[in-house]
């Protein structure tokens, strides 16, 4: 085992301050340990980067997603054996606009045999009534084994899945692809964002759902808009650039058209979720375009009418769908729901294929509910942190608020990921109220294209640390490391102390020898070793050492990245540990 203690000196500042903070971390979810670090360094081509710098050996790493931000780009490889791909299994590489690499996240099988052998496997019968979207040839790994079978992708009654299925046809493992929660200008009506944010007064009688029914409290929060919709055929249709209105989930409403200009409904007319849900969108993603985010890939689906009226709105994965549900409140009345389901399509289409984990679900929950908030502040500042004021916090649900303390590790919930994003969204809601929502908005929407499978919170604040360097040459580092250190997500004063490289020079590494460290100093100096995880922990302290000779024996670390403090008389040294895997 070796063990690296380095920075380079000619690292620009914030590097000298991020190099020293790196992840490896086990996921909760995941079989393969997931490991992230981050760096500076250059580039050429990503395939020999990749083959140069991990030991794949009969493994091959494909490209199978990448993307373009205004900070750079990002890289996501999936692992294979001959045409099988080996679930959880990945590489994510981000580089800033230099084309320098700046983080990078894997899981890698490295208990997987090179000489595993492949058996020849038929597929099984599966349900009559599952949709399918895909069947993809896996090995995943299941109790430290290796097992043989398919990765399935189904719909079944509107939520969508991958399966994991083996040959005798057993589903081993099942997880939900469903994240919940020629134009020509018309005239319609819309709520912008939703009748009690504009009239200012909370839900309860007589400002009450009352099964869709109208009245002139509702006639009045009506906001006249101009709304750019498609022409096709003979008809206008609640569809352009942006969005598009269909029915792929009982109950059968065809999508409205006509081929009148007349599109002022009220939200007893059955139209006027469709032509709400449009607004929004459409505000919201020619807002980000504006910005250089170019997110969504042609028009996104969205069924306004679905789930069979039932009280639920999701994002499907799978057939990049949003569905809004119609009980209680009609969900795509709240532009809070509408904007919340657009977030987890952002967060999609910026990261593919990476929304697994506790904290990584967590965290695509909070930005959601955090672009949710900040879209209805820009409308207006009432009740801006309740978010779902009109569709929630009534008697069908209680919806969700970021005025909150929530604190992170000891908040999170054992299996509530929901109730566990309030620790990310809360603090994004603190620092937009420090920096504004057009400067927050964008450097959330910059960290999504980092996000990787397993990703925790920790992790994900760095990619906003990272976002923030990358779009403004880190303005806003000291605001965001202090948000962070509030939350106990990060703890910025340990994390991301500076170094005087210069006066460190006293403290010279002589040998290591597998796991013991052993360094020499010329001068006598009473020293205090203290080793601290990447959370900012203290892991443990040695303050009785010889004044000429300091040792550190590091057999009883796990494998990982970890930080060492050295303080002596008039210096303090922080180097960072890597300890390989065992």
């Amino acid at each position: 085992m070796w063990v690296s203690l380095s920075l380079d000196s000619n690292t620009s500042s914030l590097h000298k301050l991020l190099l020293v903070f790196l992840f490896i971390s086990q996921s909760l979810f995941a079989q393969i340990p997931v490991q992230y670090s981050l760096m500076n360094e250059p580039v050429g081509n990503l395939e020999e980067f990749i083959h140069t710098r991990f030991d794949l050996g009969v493994l091959d790493a494909r490209l199978v997603a990448s993307k373009n931000s205004p900070g750079g780009s990002h890289h996501l490889y999936k692992i294979f054996l001959q045409e099988y791909e080996l679930d959880e299994a990945f590489i994510k590489l981000n580089l800033n606009r230099n084309g320098n690499l700046y983080s990078i996240a894997h899981a890698l099988p490295i208990d997987l045999d090179s000489n595993y052998e492949l058996q020849e496997i038929q597929k099984p019968a599966l349900n009559e009534l599952y949709e399918l979207r895909y069947w993809k040839p896996a090995l995943k790994r299941i109790d430290e084994k290796w097992i043989q079978g398919w990765l399935i992708g189904i719909v079944e009654n509107d939520l969508a899945s991958e399966l994991f299925v083996v040959p005798s046809g057993e589903i081993l493992n099942r997880q939900s692809m469903m994240d919940a929660i020629s134009d020509t200008t018309v005239k319609a009506n819309v709520f912008r964002p939703d009748p009690l944010t504009t009239a200012e007064v909370k839900y309860g009688a007589p400002y009450l759902d009352n099964n869709d029914q109208t009245n002139g409290f509702f006639l009045n929060q009506l906001v006249e808009v101009d709304l750019e919709l498609l022409w096709k055929g003979d008809s206008f249709q609640v569809w352009n650039d942006y969005a598009r209105s269909v029915d792929r989930s009982p109950p059968n409403d065809p999508p409205y058209r006509s081929q009148s200009d007349f599109f002022k409904f009220n939200r007893s007319n059955s139209p006027f979720e469709e032509v709400n849900a449009l607004y929004h969108f459409s505000t919201f993603l020619k807002k980000i375009e504006n910005w250089g985010f170019d997110l969504i890939e042609g028009p996104i689906d969205y069924d306004a009418h679905a789930f069979n009226g039932d009280d639920f709105a999701a994002f499907n994965r799978l057939d990049t769908l949003i569905l809004f549900g119609q009980g209680g409140v009609d969900d795509a009345e709240d532009a809070d729901i509408v904007i919340h389901e657009l977030g987890h399509a952002l967060s999609f289409y910026a990261a593919p294929q990476t929304n697994g984990g506790f904290e990584r679900r967590g965290f695509d929950e909070a930005i959601c509910d955090y672009f949710a908030s900040s879209y209805s502040y820009g409308w207006s500042p009432f009740n801006y942190k309740q978010i779902f004021n009109w569709d929630g916090h009534n008697e069908f649900w209680p919806g969700r608020d970021l005025t909150t303390n929530e604190h992170y590790p000891e908040d999170l919930g054992a299996e509530d990921f929901y109730q566990s994003s309030l620790i990310y969204s809360g603090m994004l809601s603190d620092l937009m109220d420090e920096l504004g929502p057009e400067t927050m908005d964008q450097i959330v929407l910059q960290s999504l294209y980092g996000s990787f499978l397993g990703m925790e919170f920790p992790q994900a604040a760095v990619e906003l640390v990272m976002a923030d360097s990358n779009l403004y040459n880190a303005e806003y580092k000291y605001v965001i490391c202090n948000g962070l250190k509030y939350r106990g997500i990060l703890d910025c004063d340990t994390i991301f102390r500076p170094v005087n490289f210069s006066e460190s020079s006293l403290l010279e590494l002589e040998t290591i020898v597998s796991t013991r460290l052993r360094w020499y100093t010329s001068e006598m100096h009473d020293w205090d070793i203290q080793v601290y995880d990447l959370s900012g922990r203290q892991i443990f302290r040695v303050d009785d050492t010889d004044p000429y000779s300091l040792q550190l024996n590091l057999e009883e670390l796990s494998s990982g990245m970890y930080m060492l403090h050295l303080t002596g008389d008039v210096d303090i040294v922080i180097r960072m540990l890597v300890l390989p895997e065992k």
